[in-house]
């Protein structure tokens, strides 16, 4: 698809929505890392992941606020829409590695590999690489709708390889991770139930628990994290299977909410960092110091 399919005043519409989320989003994403640049506390592996999250959601921000070309074949279209499929596949991985994480340290009570961040980066930042690229082989980056990605129409007719590189290296990875992290969130939260009435009990798994807390309270809001993705690729995956259904009329209100909800995420990433009282806390004592500096530099 190019951007006929739409009347110039909707597509204006699209990308101006678009555009203005995505800064508000890159600036949520901004914040947290800045959080982890001024705090070494605020690196941990768990923050560390969230750091990952939060750079790859500026990588597809940034994919959006490149603007629009007319040249399917013009290196700015290529850049665009390789750079568009990488980072969200790199937000896939993390997110995957955020849900496991929190499933190792709740269900399994595994707190010994939680400086292993090297490797797992390797893995979410590496694997969707070569992934993102392959498109190229049958030549089906191009303008999708306002922008460049992987085109799976032309004109009226679905365009079997660019379907299959858009279903198989875009969506089965994401509708996997969906699957994946729902199933994860909801034994997490039944560990945790548990775990929080054996905290008010006086059983021995008490002491354990107690013990734990600091580790379990970054879980909480961890757990987070990945239900931003399921929410906000939501929309994406409703287009998809309806343009699988009906490639000859595609719906303007479904593109609307798929790039709204696409360029929220900074925006709630944010927000859950900011509630994590460990954050707050850590950004207080950043302040107070800076309070004292001043101080001291006026006398």
């Amino acid at each position: 698809m190019g951007n006929e399919i739409f009347s110039e005043s909707q597509t204006s519409i699209l990308y101006d929505i678009t555009f203005n989320l995505s800064i508000l989003s890159c600036i949520g994403s901004g914040f947290i890392c800045l959080s982890s640049l001024i705090s070494s506390r605020l690196r941990t592996f768990a923050y560390s992941l969230i750091l990952a999250l939060a750079l790859s959601n500026i990588g597809v921000d940034a994919s959006f606020l490149y603007g629009t070309t007319t040249d399917s074949n013009s290196i700015e279209c290529f850049v665009q829409g390789v750079s568009h499929v990488y980072f969200a596949l790199v937000g896939f991985f993390v997110t995957t590695a955020i849900t496991t994480t929190c499933y190792r340290m709740v269900v399994k009570q595994d707190f010994t590999r939680n400086d292993r961040i090297f490797p797992v980066m390797c893995i979410c930042w590496g694997v969707p690489l070569p992934l993102s690229f392959l498109p190229l082989i049958t030549n089906n980056y191009g303008e999708a709708g306002v922008w460049c990605s992987i085109v799976s129409q032309f004109e009226e007719n679905v365009d079997f390889w660019g379907l299959f590189w858009s279903i198989t290296i875009l969506y089965i990875p994401l509708w996997f991770t969906v699957g994946l992290n729902i199933w994860m969130h909801f034994a997490v939260s039944k560990s945790l139930h548990r775990l929080e009435r054996a905290a008010s009990s006086h059983s021995e798994q008490a002491g354990l628990v107690k013990g734990q807390s600091r580790f379990l309270g970054v879980i909480v809001r961890l757990r987070l994290y990945p239900l931003v993705l399921c929410i906000c690729w939501s929309w994406a995956s409703v287009n998809k299977i309806y343009e699988i259904v009906s490639p000859s009329s595609p719906q303007f209100w479904l593109y609307i909410l798929q790039y709204t909800f696409q360029s929220l995420n900074g925006v709630l990433f944010a927000l859950i960092y900011v509630i994590t009282p460990s954050v707050r806390a850590e950004w207080k004592r950043k302040l107070n110091l800076l309070d004292e500096t001043l101080k001291r530099t006026k006398l």
